[in-house]
């Protein structure tokens, strides 16, 4: 314990109080002797992080969506990211992790937009970065080279059942119409309606009997460029 000489404000007697309180009283008149200086501070408003601790908070907030496979929420968080921070390669290099379903989908319609985002990446990586960054993006080439033939094989293959549907369909209509030909010949010859109906069966069953031929020719030729 130390003692502090003070001047009592009330009578200006020369007094000596206790240094460890805040507060002492004068001997002469016992008014109250502050010793301390004692300082209020208040804070009004929101505390504001740092802008390293705030871009470390959003890559989790979008890590942790891509670890829930929730690929379309975690998009909308990472882009947001690297609207704000686009001198940070890492918002980037997760974008393309939503993007791509961490490397599983590669499809024709986001090759630009991910091409730009991983030259983006490229260009702001540090040299920390950028072994890691060039694999990621040699990555992403090799993957849309293959995700794009493996598209082009899924679409030749849809048309090819499409084109199997309308040659099945066309060959009923066509084998329906021989046989209502064969009728009419046999059993409406001489009938009004006779030249009038074998002109339609007959234009019927020829139109689907060439729908079925273009279909075969069709799929002959998609199913040759899907095994490219």
């Amino acid at each position: 314990m130390a003692l502090k000489a003070l001047k009592c404000p009330n009578c200006e007697a020369n007094i000596q109080v206790d240094d460890d309180r805040d507060f002492g009283f004068c001997s002469y008149c016992g008014a109250q002797v502050q010793v301390r200086e004692v300082v209020e501070v208040r804070y009004s408003g929101e505390i504001q992080l740092k802008e390293s601790d705030d871009f470390e908070k959003q890559l989790e907030d979008g890590d942790a969506y891509l670890k829930m496979e929730d690929y379309h929420k975690a998009e909308q968080i990472l882009y947001r990211v690297i609207n704000k921070y686009p001198g940070r390669a890492e918002g980037y290099e997760m974008l393309l992790r939503a993007i791509t379903r961490d490397g599983r989908v590669f499809i024709k319609e986001n090759y630009d937009r991910v091409m730009k985002l991983a030259d983006k990446m490229m260009a702001v990586a540090s040299p920390e970065q950028k072994d890691a960054c060039e694999r990621m993006y040699q990555s992403i080439c090799e993957g849309f080279e293959v995700g794009i033939e493996e598209q082009k094989r899924e679409n030749a293959l849809r048309k090819v059942g499409r084109l199997n549907k309308m040659q099945k369909e066309n060959l009923i209509i066509c084998v329906v119409a021989v046989l209502a030909f064969v009728a009419c010949v046999f059993f409406m010859k001489g009938s009004l309606w006779y030249f009038p109906l074998m002109v339609v069966l007959g234009t019927v069953a020829v139109l689907s009997a060439f729908t079925v031929l273009v279909c075969k020719v069709r799929k002959v030729i998609l199913l040759k460029k899907g095994n490219k």
